[in-house]
């Protein structure tokens, strides 16, 4: 999690981080590196991953991958098959937040993310 005032450069650290483990990932494929020890980096708007939850009363992993279809223009084939990886492989969540305290009521609903069992977990600290 990072914190700051506005302004200071916290989203674009976010997104710096999810290109570099995007880049390395594309050195891990070229080295024949199994998909399931790759990270996938997800960078995503708080607010719009809330109201997704709020709005669609769909799990986690649903409001993820369609958030990131609105965003980016996902296919729907490509959408599915998001909400059926990113419940089992490792992914680095980017979350980012204007207001970090209009949208904290909905940790609750991100929580799951954390909280799957049987899984390692990493941290990276920046």
């Amino acid at each position: 999690m990072l914190l700051g005032k506005h302004g200071i450069g916290k989203s674009s650290l976010l997104r710096y981080e999810g290109s570099r483990i995007a880049q390395e990932q594309l050195v891990n494929i070229s080295q024949t590196v199994f998909a399931s020890q790759l990270e996938f980096p997800v960078y995503l708007s708080l607010e719009k991953l809330a109201w997704a939850l709020q709005a669609q009363s769909t799990d986690v992993y649903d409001a993820i991958a369609h958030v990131l279809q609105t965003e980016y223009a996902l296919s729907d084939t490509f959408t599915y098959w998001l909400m059926v990886w990113l419940p089992t492989h490792p992914v680095l969540y980017l979350f980012d937040e204007k207001e970090p305290s209009q949208h904290l009521n909905s940790l609750p609903g991100i929580l799951p993310i954390y909280r799957v069992s049987g899984r390692k977990f990493s941290a990276r600290i920046m």
